[in-house]
């Protein structure tokens, strides 16, 4: 019973030293999530600013061209209409 005692305070100390480091990695963890989520959300900024340009642009261009995107009826794919529009540029 006395081994027993002696030991119970180092088996505590080890314990708590155990779980000290657990909690340490996965303050590491959260810490290389938090970065990641802050690039994520700075891509995502980025990328919401570059198709709201696109989308402006798209819209005056196509007001400079009498086309409107409400208009009922069949939609020419972008690839399609591109194609054309080359096709008869190279034809010219």
């Amino acid at each position: 019973h006395q081994g027993s005692q002696e030991r119970s305070p180092r088996f505590c100390k080890e314990l708590l030293r155990s779980r000290l480091q657990q909690i340490e990695a996965i303050e590491e963890k959260l810490e290389k999530i938090t970065k990641y989520s802050m690039k994520l959300l700075n891509a995502q900024e980025e990328l919401a600013m570059m198709l709201s340009r696109e989308k402006e642009d798209t819209i005056r261009l196509a007001a400079a061209a009498g086309a409107s995107a409400h208009d009922v009826g069949y939609v020419m794919s972008y690839v399609v209409a591109l194609e054309q529009c080359c096709n008869i540029l190279l034809d010219n």
